[in-house]
């Protein structure tokens, strides 16, 4: 590790041009266009980028390291190859390593490595805490926090109120939620099959389905608990049942006897317990003082919840690309399997293009306040990447595999934007042509 710290400034140079030269079609260019501002070390810039749910890197010619490529491989003394997450990556460093390498397996069997079967060049055999890092799904938990905080911010612009205890709670109360979603999506798709070819299923690594079923119904327990108590400290009917029915859509969505996403209805159900539902509930948590009376729903946290909305339905929608195969042999109807690929990226372009052109009207229609819509706007290139991704790459099963971590990308980036646009607003008096 020495030897690649103190390397020349010449042969860091080098490496650097030679890694932006060979970044994958995969890289978004407005990530790639900040390597050389790294001149020791690349720094992951999310985890998103990185995560080990996505296998398409796996694959790919690991020869330099590149901005999306943060997560190495080590083989163990049995053979076995898994995955470490790297925040900071030293190039020099990191090809001297005997441990650490960056060679495809068909390399490998070139230089006369025989470890590993020619088999694994297609499907590489990992560790078992690498498929449990998959199995966690951590970026997606993001879905449970970007409706939280656009909501408590919308209630800041509204009444000046921030608690700071309620927040947390509803925060670890919705992390509890979501990890029922993830485990007892797990558990019983296992038992029709849709997962047997999954290797980050919990149920496959651990083998127990009634297991995994007990952990996600104690954390809906947890999640719904700390949730009542949210509700009741707020003091108003209205959270309870906006939560209720968030949590409702997703028991339906994937628990017997309803299991509506395999009717092709996961997306609609998706769309509202992530937007009208949950951001209003979350708005009502941070709006309404208890004993105040009732408290009324601003145009614009409906607005912003309808945003929302619409981005964490890109995500589901872009999950299904690279499923296509299982779902439809295990009788899942997802809305790929009845449109195709195709069909599905024209979907994927039409709904960006439709999120900014509704932008476009609450702004004209001041439904938004203009430091929100400003904001907003300036996530384009990233609603642009992901748009454009989906269409080159959606009959590539391997590349498309990662469009929904973009497609959180874009809700995270909605959510900072709107947060920031709440929070200047009610910092900063409205231009008086924008006031209505």
């Amino acid at each position: 590790m020495a030897m690649g710290m103190v390397s020349s400034s010449a042969a860091i140079t080098h490496a650097h041009a030679s890694a932006a030269t060979a970044l994958p079609r995969a890289t978004p260019p407005f990530l790639a266009s900040a390597i050389p501002l790294f001149p020791i070390a690349h720094l992951s810039c999310s985890v998103i980028f990185t995560s080990p749910s996505s296998t398409s890197y796996l694959d790919r010619q690991l020869v330099k390291p590149t901005i999306s490529n943060f997560s190495c491989l080590r083989r163990d003394r049995k053979g076995c190859i898994s995955e470490i997450p790297q925040l900071i990556v030293l190039p020099e460093a990191w090809r001297r390593s005997r441990r650490l390498f960056l060679r495809p397996v068909s390399e490998l069997h070139a230089n006369g490595d025989t470890s590993t079967s020619p088999a694994e060049e297609k499907r590489v055999q990992l560790s078992r805490s690498a498929l449990l890092w998959r199995s966690a799904k951590v970026p997606m938990y993001s879905v449970v926090a970007v409706p939280l905080c656009v909501g408590t911010a919308a209630a800041f612009l509204e009444t000046r109120l921030f608690s700071c205890g309620q927040f947390f709670l509803l925060l670890l109360s919705s992390f509890f939620i979501m990890a029922w979603l993830n485990l007892s999506n797990d558990a019983y798709d296992a038992e029709t099959g849709v997962d047997k070819e999954k290797e980050e299923s919990l149920v496959n690594i651990i083998g127990n389905q009634s297991g995994v079923l007990v952990a996600a119904y104690v954390c809906l327990f947890l999640g719904l608990f700390g949730l009542a108590w949210g509700a009741f400290q707020a003091g108003d009917v209205r959270i309870v049942g906006l939560l209720f029915a968030a949590i409702s859509c997703g028991y339906l969505y994937q628990c017997p006897p309803f299991r509506l996403a395999y009717k092709g209805l996961g997306e609609p159900l998706c769309f509202l317990a992530f937007g009208p539902f949950a951001t209003t509930a979350f708005y009502l948590c941070q709006a309404v003082v208890r004993g105040s009376g009732v408290f009324q729903f601003s145009k614009s946290v409906i607005a912003a919840a309808v945003v929302i909305g619409v981005t964490t339905t890109l995500i589901l929608f872009c999950s299904h690309f690279h499923q296509i195969e299982g779902d439809r042999s295990s009788g899942k109807n997802s809305p790929l399997v009845r449109l195709g690929t195709e069909s599905g990226a024209r979907v994927v372009e039409l709904a960006v293009n439709s999120l900014y052109l509704l932008l476009a009207i609450m702004g004209v229609f001041k439904v938004l306040p203009l430091y929100a819509v400003l904001f907003c706007f300036l996530t384009y290139p990233v609603g642009q990447y992901v748009r454009d991704f989906v269409k080159t790459n959606h009959a590539n099963k391997q590349a498309i595999s990662i469009a929904k971590y973009y497609c959180v990308c874009l809700n995270i980036a909605f959510g900072i934007a709107l947060v920031l646009g709440f929070l200047v607003a009610a910092s900063i008096p409205t231009p008086r042509l924008w006031r209505t």
